[in-house]
């Protein structure tokens, strides 16, 4: 673990960087701009949606076969140009397509009672910020062969985390128009593709020339199957995961989808450590299978797990207690907290898949990856007719409580899978022991008097929960991985402490 354990700490704090400043652009910017910032979200979630089709799964291929070109001396075998290349001649095909078959689409638009003209006026822009997708998430998930994956979330993530507040601002204050808006969100898939191409300069990987003997027959026919299981499980997760954006935008209107993906925004915070985790677990494991080291695999899913747990519940903990006193130091408090329930719903999701959500990784990454595919296509399909069901009954609390439903279904069916299947549980007694003192953490915030102050609430309810919480995991040493990393800070700053102390109680 100690590669994924280093990574992991560097992508999360980037990753909470980019929190911060999304925080400050949550409570300060977006609700200036509620119009604009849905329509910014429903531009790069259809864009996200589009991506596994302009493709043909390509981007799928570039963790789950690197092991089968890897080979430094030969530039491993130009498996990157393969896919670069694959992937513009897909685009251009995708784009001919969209071109010919417009009216079409627009009519079943229609017909799915969306707002056509949101999608008429837009579908230019969705298909710049397309393109610039599909190249970054192959360029960040090359980066990842090769442990890095901390430096290319700066330029795949926290450039949209600066840039989108900063146009905003700009739109507000009447510096750009609505059309310059939308051309800036795409330039900004241009900068954070320019990084990301500069960043697999500098670690000597952009190597391009195909070497066409080790693209045999048999491998190709491999490829292109699972390339179709990738388009198919991209599609059919952002459906399950993704449609609650698209859907509120579409059937409400896009200053509700500005609301809901505020409250959603505070929700994510929860499964940072998960996508750092994940991102680098995934060579990790994929080497596993390949070598059939069971043992490796075993112990990457239950330590991620406790680890997990313990960073999704502090976060999920915080956020609930303090929800109200955050959308009150915004300038729009009266229209944020109809997101309130929205953040429970979802936050009470992304916990369950920090606990058992690296089984879809696992799953994802043997050879029962088809499974994958067949219960996220069920669930897609169920959060579709959630949202048509629940949005006009309940608006966006009932798209949050569509998804939450189907993000929820879909990890317990997995892990079943891999219960049964694989034989594989990452529960032990410290997962008991870490939901104990969240019950204990939880009511002990809860139940504190109010002071008048939102930003003094926070910093109490805050406070306790460190004490009563995080002050007990690491004391009795849940976690052996979170014991390491504090215990070698403590020695680096000199900082005494009962730390040392065994107190192990795997």
């Amino acid at each position: 673990m100690g590669i994924i354990i280093r990574q992991g700490i560097k992508r999360s704090i980037i990753q909470f960087l980019g929190v911060g400043i999304g925080a400050a652009s949550t409570l300060f910017i977006y609700p200036l701009a509620l119009e604009t910032y849905g329509l910014a979200q429903f531009l790069l979630n259809t864009a996200a949606f589009f991506v596994p089709f302009a493709t043909l799964g390509i981007n799928a291929l570039t963790v789950r076969f690197f092991p089968a070109f890897k080979d430094e001396q030969h530039g491993h075998n130009g498996f990157l140009g393969f896919l670069l290349g694959g992937g513009l001649a897909f685009f251009i095909l995708f784009i001919a397509l969209a071109w010919l078959f417009r009216t079409p689409f627009y009519s079943f638009i229609q017909w799915m009672e969306f707002d056509q003209e949101l999608f008429i006026n837009n579908l230019g822009y969705v298909l710049a910020i397309g393109f610039f997708l599909v190249f970054s998430g192959i360029l960040e998930s090359w980066s990842s062969n090769f442990g890095r994956v901390a430096i290319p979330y700066i330029f795949s993530n926290l450039v949209q985390k600066i840039g989108l507040p900063v146009l905003l601002l700009l739109c507000y204050w009447g510096t750009l128009s609505l059309g310059q808006f939308k051309m800036s969100l795409a330039g900004l898939g241009f900068v954070s593709l320019l990084g990301l191409l500069w960043y697999a300069g500098s670690l000597g990987q952009i190597r391009l020339k195909i070497r066409p003997s080790m693209y045999s027959p048999r491998l190709l026919k491999q490829m292109s199957s699972y390339a179709l299981y990738g388009i198919l499980t991209s599609v059919g997760a952002l459906l399950a995961f993704r449609i609650d954006s698209i859907m509120v935008a579409s059937m409400i209107n896009v200053k509700s989808n500005g609301v809901y993906n505020i409250a959603l925004f505070m929700a994510n915070a929860i499964e940072i450590p998960y996508l750092a985790i994940a991102a680098i677990s995934a060579p990790l494991i994929a080497n596993a299978f390949q070598q059939g080291d069971r043992e490796h695999i075993m112990s990457i899913y239950r330590k991620a797990s406790l680890n997990l747990l313990i960073a999704g519940l502090f976060v999920f903990m915080g956020l609930w207690i303090c929800v109200e006193d955050l959308f009150r130091i915004t300038p729009r408090y009266d229209e944020l907290i109809a997101g309130k329930q929205v953040v429970f719903f979802l936050g009470i999701a992304k916990v369950v898949g920090m606990v058992i959500g690296m089984n879809n990784l696992i799953i994802d990454l043997s050879r029962y990856y088809r499974f994958n595919l067949v219960s996220l296509l069920l669930l897609a399909g169920s959060n579709i007719a959630l949202n048509y069901w629940l949005i006009p009954q309940f608006g966006i609390t009932g798209a949050a409580m569509a998804t939450a439903l189907s993000i929820t279904g879909y990890n317990l069916v997995n892990f079943m899978f891999t219960l049964v299947v694989l034989k594989m549980q990452p529960f032990s007694r410290s997962t008991l022991m870490v939901l104990a003192f969240a019950g204990i953490s939880y009511g002990a915030a809860y139940w504190l008097p109010e002071t008048g102050s939102p930003i003094l609430n926070i910093l109490i309810k805050g406070a306790v929960l460190v004490i009563t919480f995080a002050g007990p995991i690491v004391y009795f040493r849940i976690s052996e991985d979170i014991h390491f990393i504090l215990t070698n800070f403590l020695k680096k700053t000199a900082i005494p402490g009962p730390f040392h102390k065994d107190r192990n109680v795997h």
